[in-house]
């Protein structure tokens, strides 16, 4: 696919680079510069959107599909952008409704939507759904698409670890039959020798790029804030200051509570709810239910209300200090440890896996994102509520005492 560079709103570029790839496009990437155009590498969109215009226009039965895109931008520029590239080389569908991006091919029809929250996710059911750079969506409302559907494709840049290799991959099983594939710069029939050198040189310095970008393998994102973790699976016999954290959610905003203990220069931590809707009274069941002990503190979120709401029920709540710079405080207390997540902990991992700083001019400056961070927030308080633990180890037990 190419775009001329005079019809793009925004882009992240070096111009000291005479040649890029993987390019920011309107938050796209995967673009390079060849000869004033930008030109797409792998092909994986396109190529799926290619192969399932074929499908549809040969189907001998009415399907309806859906097209999912998180952002208007994502969608105007690259999912659907591709499309009408297709539907003019290859005129097989008639546009029905040019606002809600609607198509007719064949006896099918086709809809390209951008879906940013679970509601909508939940809205209707269809015969198959294309979760365009599914890696950018969150399993909650990924999880619901996929419900929805009988037939699913998803594709995504291997950039870090997310849903897919916690929650699909492991049960694979639960989703036969069902294809995987790899795809990098040399699917994409259109490059030629000298380019496909070019790209290869390009990362030969850099191990994470090369295998990102040049071999499709996964990679670790740039710029995550707990860039580290393990995981376990029984708790040590030692440690101190056991307690529980807990931050709030709202309708589509997800409780998370969970459970640490700091155990020498480290903090293990272990996910109990993670969950949208909860009223107070829903959270409170939730927790009798999974068993907390309500004779251990619960470090939490300052929100009056809430706290005030489940205070009622007996739950013993230590809110945590807001003033400006609090969060990157609490971050910087975080990142002093070294971090252990419960094996069972998906979306705790999914979390650190993608909890990163924001990028401006190319650049992380010290602000985190606002998304991945329900758990990491609720462990903060904990952390920060205990950092005055100074903590010294013998073969016997774990002393710690506050420093004051």
């Amino acid at each position: 696919m190419e775009i001329r560079l005079d019809e793009i709103e925004s882009w992240e570029y070096d111009n000291n680079v005479p040649f890029v790839y993987d390019l920011s496009i309107d938050g796209n990437t995967n673009y390079f510069i060849e000869d004033n155009f930008l030109v797409h590498n792998s092909g994986k969109t396109y190529g799926t959107l290619a192969a399932l215009a074929i499908y549809l226009a040969e189907c001998e039965i009415k399907e309806d599909w859906l097209v999912v895109g998180q952002a208007s931008t994502e969608m105007e520029t690259g999912a659907y952008k591709d499309w009408l590239d297709i539907m003019d080389k290859m005129p097989i569908g008639v546009m029905v409704n040019k606002t809600t991006r609607k198509w007719k091919v064949g006896k099918s029809f086709i809809i390209f939507k951008t879906i940013d929250t679970i509601g909508k996710a939940k809205s209707g059911k269809r015969d198959g759904v294309f979760i365009n750079e599914c890696n950018h969506q969150s399993w909650e409302i990924a999880e619901q698409l996929i419900i929805k559907s009988k037939k699913v494709i998803i594709d995504w840049n291997p950039t870090a670890k997310f849903w897919w290799h916690k929650k699909v991959k492991p049960n694979l099983a639960d989703y036969i039959p069902y294809h995987t594939t790899r795809t990098t710069y040399h699917d994409n029939k259109a490059l030629d020798e000298d380019t496909k050198r070019r790209i290869e040189n390009m990362w030969k310095d850099d191990p994470y790029k090369y295998a990102v970008y040049v071999l499709g393998m996964d990679g670790k994102r740039e710029g995550l804030i707990i860039p580290e973790y393990q995981t376990f699976r029984d708790w040590p016999e030692y440690g101190k200051s056991r307690g529980y954290f807990l931050d709030f959610g709202f309708t589509n905003d997800v409780t998370a509570l969970g459970e640490a203990k700091i155990v020498g220069d480290a903090i293990y931590s272990k996910e109990i709810i993670y969950k949208t809707g909860l009223l107070t009274r829903d959270l409170n069941d939730l927790m009798l239910k999974v068993g907390v002990d309500k004779r251990i503190p619960i470090y939490c979120d300052n929100i009056p209300k809430e706290v005030a709401e489940l205070s009622v029920y007996g739950w013993i709540l230590i809110k945590t200090k807001k003033f400006a710079g609090s969060v990157n405080h609490g971050i910087n207390v975080l990142k002093q440890y070294k971090h252990f997540v419960h094996e069972t902990s998906l979306n705790a991992m999914e979390e650190m896996d993608n909890y990163e700083w924001v990028k401006k001019d190319g650049e992380f400056i010290e602000v985190p994102i606002d998304k991945f961070n329900h758990y990491i927030d609720g462990l903060r308080y904990y952390a920060v509520a205990n950092a005055g633990l100074a903590v010294t180890q013998s073969s016997q037990r774990v002393y710690g005492q506050r420093l004051v």
